[in-house]
């Protein structure tokens, strides 16, 4: 049977209509192509998480607006304008059963840094404005597929182990990034400002990227080996 990959999905506002529950189709695709069955999972509140989890084999963690700061213990920064504290809430709780479950997670994006702050870790609130020297981090979502800058991979990584690469040219949509690692994640790559593009589990469970390999995969292929990773972890330990 192929592994259920759950993928969690925001509520939106959707201007003369009723709000919507939406993911990005390219992860879905994405997570097809890898031979999983993708099913979306509403944030419908924290008390259903465990529910979710047990129908799941492994969790996509997208990308979308900024992780509340007040979940962090910090007051928001100026360039922190979009939040869904109920959203990140839901996914809290929902990677933290996982974890409980000892089931895989990939992360992308804001992926990351829900997962990093969920562990107890904290954020850059905003790169440019608080890292010193950072390159950019933000390209126009207009050439989402283009690649921007390069990411260091630690050849000591399970990154590594999944690209096959110690480097490799991203694409990059994020003005925020993990500061204090949360329990058990480890840096698997940095750009050349030192910012944090990769993070994953001690036991080799968790992995998430800064970048966005949905957008890239159909045209560089080694993208694609991150949504097969999280779906043969997934069919390794489906025990549902």
């Amino acid at each position: 049977m192929r592994p259920v990959i759950g993928v969690t999905s925001m509520e939106m506002a959707v201007p003369d209509f009723s709000p919507v529950y939406k993911t990005n189709q390219n992860y879905i695709h994405a997570i097809r192509e890898a031979g999983g069955i993708p099913v979306m999972l509403p944030a419908i509140g924290a008390e259903y998480a465990a529910e979710y989890a047990a129908g799941i084999d492994g969790l996509l963690l997208p990308g979308g607006a900024d992780v509340n700061p007040l979940l962090y213990k910090e007051e928001p920064v100026r360039q922190v304008t979009e939040m869904h504290r109920d959203n990140d809430q839901f996914e809290f709780a929902l990677i933290r059963e996982m974890v409980r479950l000892g089931r895989p997670i990939l992360g992308v994006c804001r992926g990351l840094q829900v997962l990093n702050v969920a562990l107890g870790g904290n954020l850059w609130q905003d790169i440019p404005s608080q890292i010193e020297g950072s390159i950019s981090h933000c390209q126009s979502y207009d050439i989402r597929s283009e690649l921007t800058h390069w990411v260091n991979v630690d050849r000591d990584s399970l990154l590594f182990q999944v690209l096959g690469t110690d480097r490799l040219a991203v694409n990059t949509f994020h003005h925020q990034a993990a500061r204090v690692l949360g329990k058990g994640l480890r840096a698997a790559g940095r750009a050349s400002d030192g910012v944090v593009e990769a993070l994953e589990s001690e036991d080799g469970k968790l992995l998430a990227v800064q970048w966005h390999p949905e957008c890239l995969y159909d045209k560089y292929p080694v993208f694609e080996e991150l949504f097969r990773w999280l779906v043969q972890k997934a069919g390794q330990g489906n025990d549902r």
